[in-house]
């Protein structure tokens, strides 16, 4: 997470009037989302706020109020996300005239919506007690990378020392009213802050923490739509490198989705090398099949020959068929028919393997197998019932 941090500050405004005007800080821009801008002003005496512009909303804790002995006044805090207020200057309406010494600050990285305030806040003022040091103040932050904001106010004015580790943004003019912030990069207790004025009068003190932005994890996707995720991610991270400020938390959001896309990738590929390796298998058990088809084929074959010639041997008598007319046009008939009956089994085995082993990888689909578009068809050795012999004289 990248926390809010302090971007500008309007010109400090330090006048008598009911109804006091502040001018918006440079770079304020309602279209950025992210920004937040802060008023903070110092009301004379015992005059309250009775109209708050639009957009606007009073931070938690205000109004700080002295309203006894000399010094009385009150510190107010305001704060608006720039799409609210837009442009500016923003007009407040007091319950009467009197001095008012009033600026904006705006505050960027901040979260775009609902109350970019944490919970915790402290604020306080020394009553009727005179002093150089503003009230002790101590919150402790809910998260990382908090943007903690401390304004103060002493009536008599003079230059300020800001708090500890803190960056002071406000110290001119009537020097009545100071303003300062620091990133505290982990949640938890901030210690005592304090800060010095160089006049001795009443004082109020406030400290509180914008919260940073929570990057959301995209939504699980299911097959198909990390593209999209991959792209509405990487148009996040371009708006916030426009605003001039690219961020550590856009690079990580960028190289989720990047994973995101490699996996999708990886899972697709994996599915077509598996679609493939199926589509192999059953070639290479259709080739199996047709093979044990053929050696079956061979072997009815060459068992029917061997009936015909034994039946033509065992009615002859005589196994020269050279010496024999009669028999030895059995044996040729028989040797005919198996030479046939193989060649028809040879070439149909052939036509199965030849259409078995094409393979064709239809779009979306999957490898599949062709179907043999025609059976193996054997023909047998039909056995004689006679064979007739002729001898000699």
């Amino acid at each position: 997470m990248v926390a809010p941090s302090f971007a500008a500050i309007g010109t400090q405004q330090a006048t008598s009037t009911a109804n006091p005007s502040v001018e918006p800080p440079a770079g304020l821009d309602d279209e950025i989302p992210g920004q937040v801008v802060v008023v903070t002003m110092l009301v004379d005496g015992t005059a309250t706020v009775t109209g708050i512009p639009a957009g606007f909303t009073r931070c938690d804790g205000f109004p700080l109020a002295i309203t006894v002995g000399g010094g009385a006044h009150r510190q107010e805090k305001f704060w608006g996300h720039a799409a609210d207020v837009g442009a500016g200057p923003w007009v407040w309406t007091l319950s009467g005239g009197t001095y008012v010494n009033r600026a904006a600050e705006l505050f960027v990285d901040c979260r775009p919506t609902g109350n970019p305030w944490d919970a915790d806040f402290a604020g306080q003022e020394t009553s009727g007690v005179n002093g150089t040091v503003t009230p002790a103040l101590e919150i402790e932050t809910s998260s990382d990378d908090c943007c903690l904001v401390f304004s103060a106010t002493n009536w008599s004015g003079g230059a300020w020392t800001p708090p500890t580790g803190f960056t002071e943004r406000r110290d001119s003019g009537d020097r009545n009213v100071t303003s300062a912030d620091k990133t505290q990069a982990s949640a938890g207790l901030t210690g005592s802050v304090t800060a010095t004025c160089a006049g001795n009068d009443k004082r109020t003190a406030w400290l509180g923490a914008l919260l940073p932005v929570v990057d959301e994890d995209p939504p699980v996707e299911t097959e198909g739509t990390a593209p999209a995720t991959a792209t509405a991610t990487a148009v996040r991270s371009t708006t916030r490198t426009t605003t001039g400020r690219p961020t550590a938390a856009a690079t990580a959001t960028a190289a989720r989705a990047t994973a995101r896309v490699t996996t999708g990738a990886a899972r697709a590929v994996a599915a077509a090398s598996a679609a493939v390796s199926t589509a192999r298998t059953r070639a290479t058990a259709a080739i199996a099949l047709a093979g044990v088809a053929f050696s079956r084929s061979t072997a009815r074959t060459t068992t029917g020959t061997a009936r015909a010639l034994a039946t033509a041997t065992a009615t002859t008598g005589i196994v020269p068929p050279e010496e024999h007319d009669s028999a030895g046009t059995a044996y040729a008939t028989a040797a005919a028919s198996a030479a046939r009956s193989t060649t028809r089994v040879t070439t149909g085995v052939a036509r199965a393997l030849a259409t078995a082993t094409a393979v064709q990888v239809r779009g979306g689909g999957g490898p599949r197998l062709a179907t043999v578009s025609r059976p193996v068809r054997l023909t047998s050795v039909a056995r004689p019932s006679v064979i007739s012999t002729s001898t000699r004289g």
